[in-house]
C-alpha cells in the first residue's frame, strides 16, 4: 500500500505559521503568486494548510484542516492493522510529502 504524508521537516518547529513562497509568474497576462502557511496545533492533532493566491493583488484564501499524524504513529498504525514491513522512499520530484509503502505478508 502507498501512503504519503505531511513533510517531517514540518514536525516541532519553533514557530508557527510555516510560510512557503513559490515565487511569482505571469500567466495570461496576470501576475500570480502562491503561498502557503502551514500550521499545527499539537494539542487537537489538527493541520491546518492556508494556501494564498494572490491575482493581480487580490488574494483568495483556502484552507483546509487535517488529522495530524506523526510518521511513527502512521508506521505503529499500519502494523497494527496487520501490514508486516513499512518503509519509507522517495519519488523524484516530491518534496512536500514523506512517502511510505507497506507490505502484508503473502503480497
Amino acid at each position: 500500500m502507498y501512503v504519503d504524508t505531511t513533510n517531517k521537516r514540518e514536525f516541532n518547529q519553533p514557530k508557527y505559521p510555516i510560510v512557503e513562497e513559490f515565487g511569482e509568474k505571469i500567466i495570461d497576462g496576470k501576475k500570480i503568486k502562491l503561498t502557503w502557511e502551514l500550521t499545527h496545533d499539537y494539542e487537537k492533532k489538527i493541520r491546518t494548510w492556508k494556501s494564498i493566491l494572490n491575482i493581480d493583488g487580490q488574494s483568495h484564501e483556502f484552507v483546509y484542516y487535517s488529522y495530524l499524524l506523526a510518521h511513527d504513529d502512521l508506521i505503529a498504525l499500519l502494523k497494527e492493522v496487520g501490514f508486516s514491513k513499512v518503509e519509507e522512499t522517495h519519488i523524484d520530484g516530491e518534496n512536500n510529502y514523506n512517502i511510505y509503502v507497506a507490505y502484508k505478508d503473502g503480497a
